[in-house]
């Protein structure tokens, strides 16, 4: 799989911003950071990254104003701008 580094701003963090309900009774909570690329042929362009509620990596989205970096898939950007957090492989220090 080809991936390309992207950095990229957190703008916004929304708590409890989507509920999905499965058939067997369960259900999971997803919180929403908004982002906005800092780097390449993306500057400036915004994504809505869905994080799993109660997750470890929550703490690392929910932080407004700081800039990551991250791998991701090209593919995974380019029409799409909803996104679940898995998509990206957070760099070392972030």
């Amino acid at each position: 799989m080809t991936t390309m580094e992207l950095t990229f701003e957190i703008t916004n963090y929304q708590v409890d911003a989507m509920f999905d309900d499965f058939d067997d009774g369960t259900s999971q909570i997803f919180d929403v950071a908004t982002v906005r690329v800092l780097s390449g042929d993306l500057t400036g362009r915004t994504y809505h990254v869905y994080v799993l509620s109660g997750t470890p990596e929550v703490e690392l989205w929910r932080q407004t104003g700081t800039t990551l970096s991250a791998e991701v898939n090209p593919d995974d950007l380019k029409s799409e701008d909803i996104l679940f957090s898995g998509a990206f492989t957070l760099g070392e220090g972030r």
